[in-house]
């Protein structure tokens, strides 16, 4: 029969691989960045973000950025309208996750554009031009999450002539696919998995100790 420190160690040795196999919360922080570009600083301002609240999408934004008409307002030249350039920005979206699966996405437009980023567990986004005006565009972000395992931590906004900017931070519960497998956005690399260092011990000393 074994004696009780074998029983002790084989207890301890499942209770570590029961450890080791529970999902850690997942923590994602979230960087969106609507902003002008410098080539055209003066011609194009952002003018509003508008925050437009419903049930299935609680955090739309509305971003619409103009020609800067009042680069002549106090110019005589009568060509001066014509020679302020077509609205223009860049869009950029970070996360970082604490799993390490980070996520960005960047692009230049001269349009219109709707931006939908979903975050739990893994970040994804998708953008869609759309039809807009010469003189203004309206960027239509739609930021979302799966309610059953993810949770908005925090979510603010600040908003500047040359820049509109949201950080948020999301804790997933359940930071794995069903295959029990992390992965990140778009790659479908699994991300490997360290079980505590106790756990390696005691397997390793498991074999020996029973042998004796």
């Amino acid at each position: 029969m074994m004696d009780c420190g074998r029983k002790t160690l084989i207890v301890l040795t499942l209770c570590a691989l029961v450890g080791a196999n529970e999902a850690q919360p997942l923590l994602t922080n979230l960087d969106i960045l609507v902003s002008v570009p410098s080539t055209h600083i003066g011609d194009t301002k952002i003018v509003s973000a508008v925050l437009n609240v419903t049930a299935a999408h609680p955090f739309r934004y509305t971003v619409v950025a103009q020609k800067n008409q009042t680069q002549c307002i106090n110019s005589t030249d009568p060509l001066c309208p014509s020679l302020i350039q077509p609205p223009a920005l860049d869009v950029s979206v970070s996360s970082r996750a604490s799993n390490d699966k980070n996520v960005t996405y960047s692009a230049s437009i001269n349009g219109s554009l709707a931006l939908a980023v979903h975050v739990g567990p893994e970040v994804s986004v998708r953008p869609q031009m759309v039809s807009g005006g010469n003189d203004t565009i309206t960027v239509l972000l739609d930021i979302t999450y799966n309610k059953d395992n993810t949770e908005r931590r925090s979510l603010s906004s600040r908003l500047r002539p040359t820049v509109f900017r949201i950080s948020a931070t999301f804790i997933t519960g359940i930071a794995e696919e069903d295959d029990g497998k992390q992965t990140g956005h778009g790659n479908g690399e699994p991300a490997l998995r360290s079980a505590p260092l106790c756990a390696l011990i005691l397997l390793a000393l498991l074999p020996v100790l029973l042998l004796k």
